[in-house]
């Protein structure tokens, strides 16, 4: 892949003019401060138009889903653990970069179909199915998303509580 295009995917601007050597830098540096490797880099929306497709609902049931797998359990529990400030202070592999993106990621990865309870009809299960998103996603921007995701609930959890 072409530097200035690696450097754009990366979202670092105003360097085109740096010297080769600088820009090298800087993609290598942005490279391991978002824990990406060439593979990564090869998957990203990288045409110099185009941009990342939505979030569909799809993506979201499949975010959820990977979320909720029991075999994410430990590693999600370990995350949200309050730590004191000695382990803070260590370098750790980030959940979204160890569990969460790879599997969600990953073509093989086919989450079953939640069962039926009352309130939900089954074609509303139908036209959302997380088998079916729209291929890889960054892990920053999954976790972006979810945190997104999980202020708009904490929002509408407050407001419905308001308001009696």
């Amino acid at each position: 892949m072409e530097l200035r295009l690696v450097l754009r995917v990366l979202g670092i601007k105003g360097k085109m003019r740096a010297p080769v050597k600088d820009k090298r830098a800087l993609a290598l540096q942005a490279m391991q401060q978002q824990n990406l490797g060439d593979a990564d880099l090869e998957i990203m929306p990288h045409s110099t138009g185009a941009r990342e497709a939505d979030f569909s609902a799809n993506d979201v049931a499949r975010l959820f889903h990977v979320l909720s797998d029991p075999a994410n359990g430990d590693a999600l529990r370990r995350a949200y653990q309050p730590l004191p400030r000695t382990e803070l202070d260590k370098e750790r592999v980030s959940l979204w970069t160890s569990v969460v993106g790879p599997m969600f990621n990953r073509a093989s990865y086919r989450p079953t179909p939640p069962a039926l309870i009352d309130g939900i009809m089954e074609t509303d299960l139908r036209v959302i199915d997380p088998n079916r998103h729209s291929g890889a996603r960054l892990r920053s921007k999954l976790e972006g998303h979810f945190r997104t995701l999980r202020l708009l609930y904490t929002v509408a959890v407050a407001n419905y509580a308001r308001s009696g």
